[in-house]
C-alpha cells in the first residue's frame, strides 16, 4: 500500500475550509476563526494524530548558528535538536496510512 503524507490542504479540502484557516488553527493563530472552526481543525487533527517514537536526533545548521549565537532572538533555554527519526507507535485507527 502507498502510503502518502497528510497535507494542509487535503484537510482544508475535507473540512469545507480554506488551507488559511487551517493553518491559522494548527500554529495557534486563532483570534480570528469562529469557536467551531477550531473545534472541527482540532478534532481532525487529534482524529489524525499518530504517537512516534523518536530513535536518533539531531542538529541542523541553524541550530549551530543559534548555539554560536548568531541568532539574537534564541534565547537561552531555547530547544535545539528538531532534526528527527523514528518508529511510529501508534495510529488512530481511523487514520489512512502516512509518512511520518
Amino acid at each position: 500500500m502507498e502510503e502518502r503524507r497528510v497535507r494542509i490542504c487535503d484537510l482544508a479540502e475535507e473540512l469545507g475550509l480554506s488551507t488559511a484557516t487551517v493553518s491559522n488553527v494548527i500554529h495557534g493563530k486563532t483570534k480570528k476563526v469562529s469557536d467551531a472552526t477550531v473545534q472541527r481543525v482540532t478534532a481532525l487533527l487529534e482524529e489524525r494524530d499518530a504517537l512516534v517514537r523518536v530513535t536518533l536526533s539531531s542538529i541542523c545548521t541553524s541550530d549551530l548558528h543559534i548555539k554560536h549565537g548568531s541568532v539574537p532572538r534564541a534565547l537561552p533555554g531555547t530547544t535545539v535538536g528538531h532534526e528527527m527519526v523514528g518508529i511510529e507507535d501508534h495510529r488512530r485507527v481511523c487514520q489512512r496510512p502516512r509518512k511520518v
